[in-house]
């Protein structure tokens, strides 16, 4: 619990993060962690389960390597939100084979066992060299979420 706490509050105070941060907080200004928690929280369960996935794999990716390098942060972000691009309802078990990279892979854009990848990895640039995907027709699955697609291509200094 200490070690999300610590990454949580990395994720408020590194400005490399603020794109992140903007995110998924929806703009919203906040204090401490406790409070970027209730910023975090949506209507969506979707968006919220796209999310904790987002905080499981950086917990993995910290834990393993002891950085935040900011190319590997911005990918397991991009990674975790695609989930909720690709998909127009999102429930907990479509995140739980996301996750290990099970499931139909013609449904995601980045059908990639990325905590195993995380778990397997000799060096932090393994997951920041990790190469993802846009949508082949460059929109969300959702009209709900294209502005969230628009953020993720921005994050990654894709043209839209």
């Amino acid at each position: 619990m200490q070690m999300l706490h610590n990454i949580k509050e990395e994720i408020i105070t590194n400005p490399n993060f603020s794109s992140i941060r903007q995110i998924l907080t929806d703009g919203k200004d906040f204090n401490s962690v406790v409070e970027f928690d209730k910023a975090c929280k949506s209507s969506s369960t979707g968006l919220n389960y796209a999310r904790n996935l987002f905080f499981c794999a950086l917990l993995c990716y910290y834990d393993r390597f002891h950085n935040f390098d900011v190319m590997a942060v911005k990918k397991l972000f991009t990674w975790a939100m695609m989930i909720r691009i690709d998909m127009v309802h999102l429930g907990f078990d479509t995140i739980n084979r996301y996750a290990i990279g099970l499931g139909d892979n013609g449904k995601y854009s980045n059908a990639k066992p990325v905590i195993s990848m995380i778990a397997y990895a000799r060096r932090h640039t393994e997951i920041s060299g990790m190469r993802l995907n846009l949508r082949a027709d460059n929109h969300a699955a959702n009209d709900n979420w294209e502005y969230l697609y628009n953020e993720l291509c921005i994050l990654n200094g894709y043209n839209i």
